[in-house]
């Protein structure tokens, strides 16, 4: 099937109107906010695709380089669909994840609806020279048969996948931890001779390791191991769900020592490697709760500040229980912090100032930490008992959680450093 109406049969004010629109879509600030309005949409209607941050960030893409390419089409004449990478990219990555087909089915039908409401939203924009029922006509029959056009290719792609997945050892160990981590009831017995001897009945730590750069997906099998080694695992369990990802859980005899995992941060860092790590647990219960944590924390990274390195499920603990209610959590820090909760350079250096002086105990031990006079930390701090709604110090444990929460979600990166003064 072709694209519907030609840019022929138009008219002079509607083709001229059009190429207008385009070009002001195609503005790469433009297009990032129509994107996100879009993947977010989808994402809110797809929990199986909004819970996990790996998928959630291929569905973003995937909405960028279907807008993208459509409207760049939009000018020319109609011409056969083809079914872009990111989507088969998607509908590979689902089928490895053993997500159903009726979820990529649903992601189509929740577009077709995004796409409508976008739709309807510039017709009641249009100026009185263009004809609305001219533009509903050429604009929808386009993208309506540009995203159907694209179901059953992705289809295809996914049940392609599903079958080459079902031969394989490295296929069949990751349906089996899919089994386990799914509750699945399974004999220990069972879970670790279909593991190649992995002892699921020991103390588990779980990471997820991830990369967004191509050179860099080599290394991630390297960075499993020498992550291993840091905690005294050296036959780690590794399973890839996909291209750029790769769980990894290190069994140990007794609690490790996870501060191993901050020796190989540089390093991560410099091979574009993000890693994201559960806290230890015992057992079938203990690996999925680990897993669980781990994702938790690759997601909080995501959502606050996307990087390179190590992150444990402790150093983000606080921040994704209060992130799991984000209304409640932003009313409560805005209450705490008072005037604090303002995006200036002012406000920042004092949050930091107030933040250092908690952790550490003492005005003198923040200065030190800060390397400024302690004076100047003195007169900060002075600062922010004026500005905040209670004396630091009456309630200490509340304003640093407030103050936490106000750096990861609601502070503006335009002041934000890695330095002070």
């Amino acid at each position: 099937m072709r694209h519907g109406v030609r840019m022929t049969n138009t008219t002079t004010e509607f083709r001229e109107w059009l190429l207008k629109f385009v070009a002001a879509e195609l503005d790469p600030a433009t297009t990032e906010i129509r994107v996100t309005r879009f993947s977010e949409f989808i994402l809110d209607r797809c929990p199986e695709l909004n819970e996990d941050p790996h998928l959630s960030q291929m569905v973003h893409a995937l909405a960028r380089s279907h807008w993208t390419r459509f409207l760049a089409d939009v000018p020319s004449a109609p011409h056969e669909t083809v079914l872009i990478q990111p989507a088969a990219e998607l509908a590979e990555e689902l089928a490895r994840r053993r997500i159903p087909l009726k979820t990529l089915y649903t992601l189509y039908r929740v577009a077709m609806e995004a796409t409508w409401g976008f739709v309807t939203e510039i017709v009641d924009a249009l100026p009185d020279n263009v004809e609305r029922s001219e533009f509903l006509i050429f604009f929808w029959s386009r993208a309506s048969e540009w995203l159907n056009q694209s179901v059953g290719p992705s289809a295809e792609v996914y049940e392609t996948e599903r079958a080459r997945l079902q031969q394989g050892s490295k296929a069949r160990r990751l349906s089996l931890v899919l089994d386990v981590l799914g509750g699945k009831a399974l004999a220990s017995a069972q879970v670790s001779a279909g593991l190649d001897g992995y002892p699921i009945s020991g103390i588990h730590t779980a990471l997820i390791l991830h990369t967004d750069l191509d050179e860099s997906i080599a290394t991630l099998e390297a960075a499993a191991q020498q992550l291993g080694t840091q905690i005294g695992s050296r036959n780690p369990l590794v399973v890839s769900p996909s291209d750029r990802e790769l769980w990894c859980w290190y069994a140990t005899k007794s609690e490790p020592d996870d501060r191993g995992f901050a020796r190989c941060d540089a390093w991560l860092r410099e091979q574009h490697i993000s890693a994201a790590a559960g806290s230890p647990g015992r057992d079938v219960e203990g690996f999925t709760r680990s897993h669980l944590e781990a994702t938790a924390t690759r997601a909080h990274v995501l959502r606050t500040k996307p990087r390179a390195g190590m992150t444990t499920y402790e150093d983000v603990e606080v921040l994704v229980l209060l992130g799991k209610d984000h209304t409640a959590a932003e009313a409560f820090t805005r209450r705490t912090l008072g005037a604090l909760a303002e995006n200036s350079e002012a406000s920042r250096r004092l949050r930091h100032t107030a933040l250092a002086f908690i952790s550490l105990g003492s005005a003198d031990a923040a200065a030190a930490a800060m390397s400024v006079h302690k004076n100047t930390v003195r007169y900060r701090l002075a600062r922010v008992d004026e500005l905040v709604n209670a004396p630091l110090t009456t309630k200490p444990t509340e304003l640093a959680l407030a103050l936490r929460y106000f750096e990861a979600f609601l502070s503006d990166p335009l002041h934000n450093s890695d330095g002070d003064d």
